[in-house]
């Protein structure tokens, strides 16, 4: 039998030469949507190789910013070269510097900073927070570290790699930390001093306008009032304070002695209630004396609460922390602590943000 020739009009052709023709059309399609998309494929690399390694450098240098800035705030009351209740900025800056060239960004070692010390509004303010040496009564002292990659400054830029096809080849990076010394409103174990004061005592004897705040001058010798708790003092009309077991309602003589050292058991806070002793034995006077200024110095400059009301044998609401100078005390007739208000005791354990009668928390990061 003959076949027709594959010109004749007899033969028909399969499907075979027409799927051959569309898929050469189909490849020939893809590669011109590949080109077209190379650019923004470019793109996604540079977005998920560039971008997270500059996430990366960021994270460093904002980790480095708040080490530097809290080893360098840890330093303000330190007593390191100056006084302990006045803030000392230089040594604050030299130990945050000190600490930037510990650390490196991806191998690179890091030595250009800035740091610029001042005071920190952590109260709020009426707009964006910013350092300033001209602080307002409720600012507090702090530092502020800026560190960056960039042209000339640690190791330059961030180099970037699949973005250069998008005609970017690096990125400055920066990074800044502020850290404060505030007020506290809570304390805890092992900080809070068995003594109470009076929120009136402060009303008359503390400078809240003061930048920063601290006890009035007596006019006489230039110095805070020098002032006496005991039962029987009280000033303008105001009980000047009182022993207090704190947590427990505990009134024999070794109970409280013990907490001379002891001090509170657990975290206390603003609304937290302490127990009121008017009535002990003399001989926890002699105790106080003891350690306070005047004895072996180890209750010279302690914490306690302050509260609205110090009468008789009672259970009442802390309403803020204060730092006392426990200067001497006296037994065997007039039973009293004498005490001048100052600044700053640094409570070691302690949180949140309180009233500034002369307590200040460890250093802590507010920006």
């Amino acid at each position: 039998m003959n076949r027709p020739p594959l010109t004749s009009p007899g033969w028909k052709s399969t499907g075979c030469n027409r799927d051959l023709r569309s898929t050469r059309r189909q490849r020939g399609a893809v590669l011109i949507l590949v080109a077209l998309l190379l650019p923004v494929l470019l793109g996604l690399c540079a977005l998920a190789v560039d971008v997270a390694l500059v996430f990366l450098v960021r994270n460093e240098l904002q980790n480095v910013a708040d080490a530097a800035a809290l080893s360098g705030a840890a330093k303000l009351y330190s007593g390191e070269g100056g006084p302990i209740d006045e803030p000392n900025f230089s040594a604050a800056a030299s130990t945050a510097g000190e600490a930037i060239t510990l650390n490196r960004s991806i191998g690179v070692e890091l030595e250009d900073v800035t740091v610029a010390s001042g005071f920190w509004p952590v109260h709020g303010a009426d707009g964006p927070p910013v350092l300033t040496t001209n602080p307002g009564p409720r600012d507090v002292p702090a530092l502020q570290v800026t560190i960056w990659r960039g042209e000339g400054a640690n190791g330059g830029a961030v180099p970037l790699h699949f973005a250069r096809a998008l005609g970017l080849s690096s990125l400055a990076v920066s990074a800044s930390a502020v850290a404060a010394v505030a007020p506290v409103a809570a304390v805890g174990a092992g900080e809070v001093f068995p003594l109470v004061v009076t929120e009136c005592l402060y009303q008359q004897y503390w400078n809240a306008a003061a930048s920063p705040p601290g006890p009035k001058l007596d006019p006489s010798t230039g110095l805070p009032y020098v002032l006496r708790i005991g039962a029987d003092y009280t000033y303008q009309g105001c009980k000047a304070g009182s022993v207090s077991s704190l947590e427990s309602d505990v009134s024999n003589l070794a109970s409280l002695q013990a907490l001379l050292t002891s001090r509170n058991a657990s975290l206390l806070k603003y609304g937290s209630r302490v127990w009121l002793q008017p009535s002990f034995d003399e001989s926890f006077f002699a105790s106080i004396d003891a350690c306070s200024g005047g004895g072996n110095g180890q209750c010279t400059q302690v914490v306690v609460p302050v509260v609205g009301n110090a009468e008789g044998h009672s259970q009442v609401a802390i309403t803020a922390f204060a730092c006392l100078n426990i200067q001497r005390a006296s037994w065997g007739g007039e039973n009293y602590i004498q005490v001048a208000m100052t600044r700053n005791c640094i409570a070691r354990n302690a949180g949140g943000a309180g009233i500034n009668y002369g307590v200040l928390g460890s250093a802590r990061l507010v920006l």
